[in-house]
């Protein structure tokens, strides 16, 4: 799909009527297109008018793009998704790396995603910190859980490369042997209602509904998941999504790090090294030579 966003000024701050802020989206959809544009109200026709010349124009210019019934489809080949997991190393000009782990986890609106946004923060505090920063050396680390269902653990600005997934694996465990307690829970939803509650930027209200489909409503719903979590539903969780996916290998590693390191012994632990830099530097010469 192709989402293209349009960025419209916002009225004057001291507009009153929350019908007419910026948050007020409007949204047109066609086959295989989606456009969001933040404005208010008032400009919504004009809008309309210049996204329908647009949509004529892209007919123009573009002959993949064909209207019927005042809709766009997109001809072509399916360009489905194929889910791959990496193994990678960007090796870099650079003295410090900067470590990831991501896997697929149930998305925003599942019943668990709850659990799982406890269980990554908990990781977070318990393990990742202490081993990581405070033992391993690194400026920093954490585990972060998209809306979209991606839980990702991390450092940057490490000393240390492949050994840090052993501090990965090392929170994993420390949530299945239970070494976190009801305080360290309770934090934890604390922790998460304070980011719920932040307010947003004006130009981000909408966003989410648009992207993911999250409502106000999703929203409640959420917070009163969060409210009723329990410790073995945490540990729970972690059997049931973080283990399998270890197990069967189902994730991505990647690191970008020095390029000082031992590339070769990577190389034949079953690592993809890419050197982005002297690849970049490869093309702009023959850019030039041309």
């Amino acid at each position: 799909h192709l989402f293209f966003f349009l960025m419209i000024r916002r009225p004057p701050r001291s507009t009153q009527s929350r019908s007419s802020a910026a948050s007020d989206v409007y949204k047109r959809q066609v086959h295989g297109m989606s456009i969001c544009v933040h404005s208010s109200l008032n400009n919504v026709d004009h809008i309309q008018r210049r996204l329908g010349h647009m949509i004529d124009c892209l007919e123009a210019e573009r002959s993949f793009f064909t209207k019927n019934n005042k809709e766009i489809e997109v001809q072509g080949e399916s360009n489905s998704f194929i889910k791959n997991y990496h193994r990678s190393y960007f090796a870099l000009p650079t003295r410090v790396n900067y470590v990831v782990q991501s896997l697929e986890v149930p998305h925003y609106l599942h019943e668990d995603n709850p659990k799982l946004h406890l269980l990554g923060y908990l990781m977070e505090k318990t393990t990742l910190h202490k081993e990581i920063r405070e033992k391993g050396g690194a400026y920093g680390s954490g585990c972060v859980f998209k809306n979209d269902g991606i839980l990702s653990m991390y450092s940057y600005r490490d000393p240390n490369t492949i050994e840090t997934y052993s501090a990965f694996e090392l929170a994993v465990k420390n949530i299945l042997n239970k070494n976190f307690s009801e305080e360290d829970l309770t934090e934890a939803k604390l922790s998460l209602f304070s980011r719920l509650d932040t307010p947003k930027p004006p130009q981000d209200q909408g966003l989410s509904q648009f992207l993911i489909n999250l409502s106000d409503d999703n929203r409640e719903l959420y917070r009163g998941r969060l409210i009723g979590v329990k410790k073995d539903d945490i540990i729970n969780a972690c059997q049931q999504y973080l283990i399998p996916k270890l197990k069967q290998q189902e994730t991505s590693q990647v690191i970008f790090g020095s390029q000082e390191v031992n590339l070769i012994d990577l190389a034949e632990k079953g690592w993809k090294i890419d050197r982005p830099i002297e690849n970049l530097g490869e093309q702009q010469e023959e850019e030039q030579q041309q």
